[in-house]
């Protein structure tokens, strides 16, 4: 028996290295130790196992695009104020050199208007590409540039589109004396919101008194024949502090105007 035993081992240990090398045969060659990845690649490994954790790419919105541009005269002078609205409901009104800007546009074919009080309607319509940036430059004639062959065709237009005015108001709150003190009670804060377009506010805070005997909000660009919510709060100096307020509708007829109040309750 003892002369049997390097035989048995000898037959042993090569089918031991046969089995291995039956195993190894299994496994691919040539995977490198760091694979190439990109934000979406999956990393191959033996066996179907993934050894890596994948982390999923961040992406922008791929269903919108940007629109930017610039709204001139037929002389190439700036307009400001102009109002630019969007088929799909985004509107904007362009600065004092012209420019507006939309930073989220749906993708695909957007209709585009201008509106400018004084000039004819612009429209036509634009290709927003997903990811990508459009520009514009939009040039307006005077409404009194119209000639007799197109007169007809602007006088449809601008019956299609709101005759929009523009102009400024002031709201003007002044500060009062109250209780048997005489305690001065000063504007703390004017807040006016456009109530045909929420989206419009003016505001002002005075955080501490500068003794005035009248604090002023200018509200510019405001539409002519929209109806306005003023919330004015005073506020008084003391060991008790208090805030008085309240709010008042008006309708904004022209340009100039000034909305004054002196008193929460008047």
């Amino acid at each position: 028996m003892a002369k049997n035993m390097p035989k048995i081992c000898v037959v042993s240990l090569l089918m031991l290295l046969f089995s291995s090398a039956a195993a190894f045969a299994d496994l691919p060659i040539g995977i490198p130790d760091i694979f190439p990845m990109s934000p979406s690649a999956t990393v191959p490994s033996p066996q179907g196992i993934d050894p890596y954790q994948q982390v999923p790419a961040r992406t922008e919105n791929s269903e919108e695009g940007k629109l930017s541009g610039v709204v001139v005269d037929n002389s190439g002078r700036p307009l400001a104020g102009a109002e630019i609205r969007l088929q799909s409901g985004p509107r904007t009104y362009s600065d004092y050199d012209g420019s507006f800007r939309f930073d989220s546009v749906p993708a695909g074919v957007q209709g585009v208007r201008i509106y400018k009080s004084g000039y004819k309607l612009g429209q036509g319509r634009v290709s927003i590409i997903p990811g990508s940036s459009r520009t514009l430059k939009v040039s307006l004639s005077r409404e009194g540039n119209v000639t007799k062959s197109t007169r007809h065709a602007s006088s449809s237009a601008a019956s299609q589109a709101p005759v929009i005015q523009r102009g400024n108001f002031e709201v003007a709150g002044k500060a009062m004396h109250v209780g048997p003190r005489d305690r001065r009670v000063w504007v703390y804060k004017i807040e006016v919101t456009d109530l045909n377009d929420t989206s419009r506010t003016w505001q002002n805070t005075w955080w501490d008194d500068a003794g005035q005997s009248s604090y002023t909000l200018l509200c510019d660009n405001a539409v002519i024949g929209h109806r306005y919510r003023i919330k004015i709060t005073w506020r008084n100096h003391g060991r008790f502090q208090r805030e008085r307020s309240n709010d008042w509708e008006v309708e904004f007829t022209r340009s100039g105007q000034t909305f004054s109040y002196d008193h929460p309750m008047n």
